[in-house]
Formats: C-alpha cells, structure tokens, sequence
C-alpha cells in the first residue's frame, strides 16, 4: 500500500520508469499464480489480502495488460473462475475480477485471428 502511495505522491510520470520495468517482470503469471494460491489463504484473512493485492493491481495492471496475449488473460481469468467457483466473492477480488475480465474480452473482441479465439474455448 505503501509503493501505491509513494507511487501517486511523485512528481515525475510513473509510466517513464514502472513500464519499463513491468516489460522486464511478467505480472499476468503473478496474477495466475496469486488467484491459484488463494484458496490456501485463511478465510479471515482473505479480505484484507485481495483488498491490497487489488490496490496494487490497479495501478500495475494497465500497463502490464498491454503486454499480454490473449492465452495469458485466459489463464488469468481461468485461475479467477478456480477459485471463485468455491468460494465467496469479497470487494477486492471483484476488483481484480474486473480488470481481468474486462481486458479478456478486449482481447477477444479485438483478435484478429477468430479461428484462435476458437481454439481458446476447446481447450
């Protein structure tokens, strides 16, 4: 929460330095990674934990989305569907919800190849 505030009290654009460095660290794996892992998380402390995985996100992801292709949203809207299929839906993992779920079906409706959008569903 810290970085968030740091982030947005700086004079300077954080697209100059934090895109770079998003190019060199894949976020969309984290994404995957974090919503798989977080059913391991203790209920009572789920809610907090999404609350600043969702604060962190919002600031990261649109610029990180734009460096992803359309099997990663995939996976990343998959690992949400996993986890949120069992269990309760709080504020912060609605937020991160939106921002994968929106930018898949951006993905989807931009593609330019329809046959591989296809694909996607059969697998």
């Amino acid at each position: 929460m810290e970085l968030v505030t740091t982030l947005q009290k700086e004079s300077r654009s954080v697209k100059s330095w934090l895109a770079p460095l998003l190019h060199r660290i894949p976020v969309g794996p984290v994404v995957v990674v974090f919503l798989s892992s977080f059913v391991h998380v203790r209920e009572e402390e789920r809610e907090q934990l999404s609350g600043l995985a969702s604060s962190c996100l919002i600031v990261l992801w649109p610029l990180a989305v734009q460096r992803m292709n359309g099997e990663l949203l995939l996976d990343c809207f998959g690992a949400l569907l996993g986890f949120l299929f069992p269990n309760p839906l709080d504020a912060g993992l609605a937020k991160i919800g939106r921002l994968v779920v929106n930018s898949y079906r951006n993905s989807l409706n931009n593609s330019s190849n329809k046959k591989k959008v296809r694909v996607w569903f059969t697998i």
